[in-house]
């Protein structure tokens, strides 16, 4: 368990942020914002309070929502390897309601690469009590090497907040 106050990035992260994007878009009115720590080894990570903008039934968000944040997880996973990557198949697991004004963590990771396959997992998790919210399993090709250069342009590098604010 980590101690009250620390840090809760990996050493050595870089973070990124594609400026319209849903999930990490700084600039997206409606998206989620979120800011993921990349740490080049194939992890990443990103703390995110919950609101009602993403709920489905009262009080829970959308499980949509949910496998958004965990495919994003996945990718910059992949992304922080160097990999310009997009979705080709994603499976997500439910393990318990994600609460609307929860803090949670999504954590991705690269399980392996073969040529152009990046095979990668994430999981969401409740900060409070460690508890597995939901897994996923996502596989995902390289873009088209025509394409990396303008995705890659379009991604900026953020600085990560220190802590989830109170």
């Amino acid at each position: 368990m980590r101690a009250e106050g620390a840090d809760p990035r990996p050493s050595g992260v870089r973070t990124f942020g594609s400026r319209l994007c849903f999930v990490c878009g700084q600039e997206n009115p409606g998206g989620l914002a979120l800011r993921f720590a990349v740490d080049g080894a194939g992890r990443a990570e990103a703390l995110w309070r919950t609101a009602a903008t993403s709920q489905g039934f009262a009080g829970v968000v959308h499980g949509g929502v949910v496998l958004a944040v965990l495919d994003e997880a996945m990718w910059y996973a992949a992304y922080g390897q160097g990999g310009v990557v997009m979705t080709a198949e994603a499976k997500v697991r439910y393990r318990w309601r994600v609460e609307v004004g929860s803090d949670v963590r999504a954590c991705g990771m690269v399980v392996q690469r073969k040529g152009r396959l990046w095979e990668c997992e994430a999981r969401l998790e409740a900060v409070a009590s460690g508890l597995t919210l939901a897994v996923a399993t996502g596989r995902f090709l390289e873009a088209p090497p025509e394409d990396v250069r303008r995705l890659a342009a379009e991604t900026q590098v953020h600085e990560l907040p220190r802590a989830l604010q109170a």
